[in-house]
């Protein structure tokens, strides 16, 4: 079953390695959506995929995530009413 999460990370000193990191993995687990960064400090991900799928690419943010002061803020389930083309975008 599909899903989509919209999830703010409070991104203490953000490496741009993390955007790479980010990306392979949502192209690992087929996820399509976005990700923003925002002058606050945070980084807004929109992502859609297989419910299994969308798991264990939020596991690997939380890995990814685990060894800085950056966490998860914010994480809220929504209905698709974008179509993202099957890709993840780095903005």
């Amino acid at each position: 079953m599909s899903r989509c999460l919209r999830i703010a990370i409070c991104a203490v000193g953000w490496k741009s390695k993390w955007e790479d990191s980010i990306a392979k993995y949502a192209n690992k687990f087929e996820i399509e959506g976005v990700l923003q960064k925002h002058d606050d400090g945070v980084v807004r991900i929109t992502a859609c995929g297989e419910e299994n799928q969308l798991e264990d690419f939020l596991d690997e943010l939380y890995e990814l995530f685990s060894e800085s002061d950056s966490y998860v803020e914010e994480m809220e389930p929504f209905v698709k009413d974008r179509d993202y083309r099957g890709i993840f975008r780095v903005l």
